[in-house]
This record gives C-alpha cells, structure tokens and sequence, in this order.
C-alpha cells in the first residue's frame, strides 16, 4: 500500500492534508513538494509521514506530483511553526505563509554574463569620454551586467559591450543573486574600547552563546550604556563558533546610518529582512540564510520566521518596543517567539533594552532569564538629572503653564549658552475651545471630538476626522460674540509663554503642522 504525506499548504488552512505517494518517490517531513489542491496545483510542505490503515477501508487519494530537488524545512523549523499557530491561534497555513515568502527562493540562482574591469596595471589613453565614463565607475558597480553599467555610466549598451570585445573588459557568467560576504568577527578587536563593566558583560554573554545550549539574558542598560557593543561581542562569538545571528531590530531603526554600526564591526554588510524589501532582495537573503551562508541577519520582525540552517544567537533589540507586536494576519508577539525559537534551535537569546517591559523584569528577577545591567555610561559621559515638579507645589501665574522651578532651569540652560527643550504633545493653541457664556465645547459634526484650536493658521480643527473650519468669532450655539475661550495648553501657547519669558532667546515650534 502507498504511504502517505499530510502536506500543509501556505493559504488558510487549519491542518495539513492526506496525499498517495506515488511508487518511487522518497518524502520526508520538511520537503517541498507540488500536489493538487482543488483545481490547482499549488507549492506544500510535507508535514509528516504516514502509514495506510490496513484495517480501515481505502481511500482514494491525490497523489503527490513532485519532490522540488531543494533542502528541506527542518524538524526545528517545523515545530516553530506548529506553535506560533497553536500559542496564537492562527490558522496552521497561515504560519506557513510568513515562512515561505519567496517561492523562487528555493531554486538555484540564476547564472548571467556579469563583466568587470580588467587591471591593466597603467593608465589607458585614447579612451573615449563615454567609455572613461564607464572606467571610472565606482568599485561597488562592479561586476555588473551590460544594462546595470550602461544605466550608471549614461552610455549606451553597444559602449560596454564594445569595451568588452576591445579586452578592456573581462566577463564572466556569475550567479544573479551573489551569496553575501561573510562576517569576520575578528576584523576589530574592541576589547580596550569597552569599559570595565561591559567587558565583564560581554564576557557574561559569551560564555552563554560558548554553552551552544538555550539561554535567555536581558540586557538592562541605561540609555547611553553601550548594549549594542556588548551583545555584538555575543554575536561575534557565536560567529567563530560558526552559527548563524539574527538581530531584530524595530523597523524604524533599519537605517542606513544604524546598518554601518554593524558592517563597521564586522567588515561586511548584514543580510537585511523588512517590509520593504523588493521580490530580489527578499528572494535573495531567503535562499542564503536557508542555506546556511547568511551568517548575519539584520531585520525586523518577521525575520524571525527566515528558516535559519544553524541559528546560535538572536538578539532584540529595544525588546520594550511595541512594534515587535504584528496586529494583523497572524497576531504574535516577536519578541516572545524569539525566545520560543531560540528554545527549539538551542541558541541563545538576548533581550536588550534600557526600559525593559515588565514581562521580561519579571522573568529577570525570578531567575528565569540571566540579569545583566549595565547601570551608567562609560567614560566621562553622565546621567541627565531628572526631576518632578509638583504643580501644586509651584503653581504658575493665571493663564500661565510653566511652573517657577522650569522657568529657571531654561533661564539657567540659556545662560550657558546651551538649548532648552520644551515637550508638549498637544499640537496647536489650545485642546479646547468653550463659550463662556453658555458653556458650549466646540465639536467635530457628528462626533464627539473636540475641536482644537490652532492660532497660527487661524483655525478650529479635529484630529481624529480632519474636519477643519476658520475660527468663528461668535459662539455657533449661543451666538455671543467674542465669548469663545481657549482651555489648556497646545504647543502654540507654551512658545507664546515661552517668548514673553525669554524675549531674547531664539525660538521655533516643532510638530506635525509646522515641520514638512
């Protein structure tokens, strides 16, 4: 009797489904296979194997059409996605989905002819200026197919090509999607960069990642502490052990300017995973980290779901952050499957934050998670003071909103010639405008929204629906004139304050109206 595949599909679907396997085919749990599903034939992955019940009577099954010839999901890999469905309560299939986001992914790369300067070892003369142009692309350009360099150079095709013929070019046929260079984590040795305190909690995380066994540590730093240089002497270290690091990061830091930190300590640049990633990129950095070659992953979220070959170190970054939280489709909280997956992986996780949530503090202090803190920052660099003022205490003058003990820090900021920050999140003049004659609140239509006032543009507006009026000069319920009063403060009136206070000092307002 033909055994049979219960193979899951990426669409939404609760559990996997019976397949025949056909005579001669070999399957195993993690393989990518095609079978039908309706009326088409769609990509699955084998869930598990199993053997025809001899007492039972037969079914009439599909059979499986075909093995793709690639490496399969791991039993790791497997389980990840059996729980996040399971500890979410999302459709099985719809796991799968977020982990096979590049189909193409799973074929080799495809081979084109790719050209390169030839090292002539002196300067050729007699060269026209498009084809100077070409040689003097930069060193990243290179090699490139015909199209890519001739867009860079602002030349035509035939000027490459003919550059070629004439020797000045050598080509080669190279793979469309170059593998990464690796990251060296000796190219810097940072040791006698690092305070006394974060050599010894580098030194605290290395031996985790050296156990090669699951461990969980937050990293609890003030703002300033140097986490980043510690956990990256984490991920260095699961590196020479030759494990893959996966850095998760929120989204809104995957810039270019935070990207360097990481090339800079490793003399490569990360593989980048996020949600703006075209088919290319995504298709590219998939097949690398399946097959173990992405040694460094750099992303947000969902990065989580790669399928790592050999992962030994993830580490969240800001794991406070909110937007490790996905609120549609699958619902899941990143920061807890990380620490799932690296549970399933045996790897080390590192929490870092300089506010961590309560969630991972509790599990700190309980001595579930190893607690590593770094209390203050290294060298000469010091902790701003922080204090309250209590209002009651130090009430401001009528129709006033900044308290004596403010007043005095910005006078005293101002005199040193430094700047002073005044932070107010409400935008305009004021977050309500009343009648005083008949005590009626301005309303968006319809809604129970406030309108706001704003003085500068002369107008009453809502935040929540957009509507927008001028501001009238008589009450819309009671028809007094001049009776509208502004209540409380919006950032107009704290700068209206501020200039009657500091008439001197150079002043601008910063919010979403003003800044473009």
């Amino acid at each position: 009797m033909k055994k049979i595949a219960k193979i899951l599909f990426p669409v939404a679907v609760p559990e996997p489904f019976d397949y025949a396997v056909p005579a001669g085919m070999k399957l195993a749990a993690g393989d990518f296979v095609y079978a039908p599903i309706g009326k088409q034939v769609k990509l699955g992955v084998v869930w598990d194997m199993a053997e025809p019940d001899s007492d039972a009577k037969p079914r009439k099954l599909k059979e499986v059409l075909e093995r793709k010839p690639c490496r399969a999901l791991s039993r790791e890999m497997l389980k990840f996605i059996s729980f996040t469905a399971r500890y979410n309560c999302a459709p099985l299939g719809m796991v799968l989905r977020m982990v096979m986001r590049s189909h193409k992914a799973l074929d080799p790369s495809a081979q084109a002819v790719m050209y390169t300067k030839k090292d002539t070892g002196a300067h050729v003369s007699g060269l026209s200026p498009a084809r100077q142009r070409v040689l003097a692309l930069a060193g990243d350009a290179w090699p490139g197919r015909v199209s890519e360099l001739a867009k860079l150079a602002r030349v035509s095709p035939s000027v490459v090509s003919g550059m070629a013929k004439a020797g000045l070019l050598s080509q080669n046929e190279l793979p469309v999607d170059p593998p990464f260079d690796p990251p060296n984590p000796d190219i810097q040795e940072r040791k006698f960069n690092l305070s006394p305190r974060q050599i010894t909690a580098s030194e605290e995380l290395i031996e985790l990642v050296k156990a090669r066994a699951f461990h969980v540590a937050l990293l609890d730093g003030v703002t300033g502490s140097g986490k980043t240089e510690v956990y990256l002497e984490a991920a260095k270290q699961a590196l020479r052990d030759g494990g893959q690091v996966l850095i998760l990061v929120p989204e809104i830091a995957l810039t270019q300017a935070g990207l360097r930190r990481f090339s800079a300590a490793f003399g490569a640049e990360p593989a980048q995973w996020h949600s703006q990633m075209g088919d290319a990129a995504r298709r590219r950095v998939w097949r690398e980290v399946h097959q173990g070659r992405a040694k460094l992953v750099v992303g947000a979220r969902s990065a989580l779901y790669l399928p790592f070959a050999d992962l030994g170190l993830i580490v969240v970054d800001e794991e406070h952050d909110t937007s490790y939280k996905q609120e549609e489709g699958v619902i899941y909280n990143a920061r807890d499957m990380a620490v799932v997956r690296a549970k399933l992986a045996g790897a080390t996780v590192v929490l870092a934050s300089a506010t961590p949530s309560l969630e991972s503090l509790t599990n700190a202090r309980n001595g579930r998670y190893a607690h590593i803190v770094l209390p203050e920052r290294p060298g000469a660099a010091i902790m701003p003071e922080v204090a309250l003022v209590d209002m009651k205490d130090h009430k401001p003058d009528k129709d006033c909103y900044l308290s004596e003990p403010l007043v005095e820090g910005v006078r005293e900021a101002l005199a040193r010639g430094d700047q002073a920050l005044l932070y107010l999140n409400r935008r305009g003049y004021a977050p309500l405008i009343m009648c005083r004659a008949c005590g009626e609140r301005l309303k968006s239509p319809d809604t129970d929204s406030w309108l706001v006032e704003h003085r500068r543009t002369g107008r009453a507006m809502c935040h929540h629906t957009g509507f927008s009026m001028p501001m009238p000069s008589a009450c819309p319920h009671c028809k007094t004139e001049g009776s509208l009063h502004p209540v409380g403060p919006g950032v107009e009136r704290v700068a209206e304050e501020a200039k009657r206070l500091f008439p001197d000092a150079r002043l601008e307002i910063l919010s979403s109206d003003t800044a473009g």
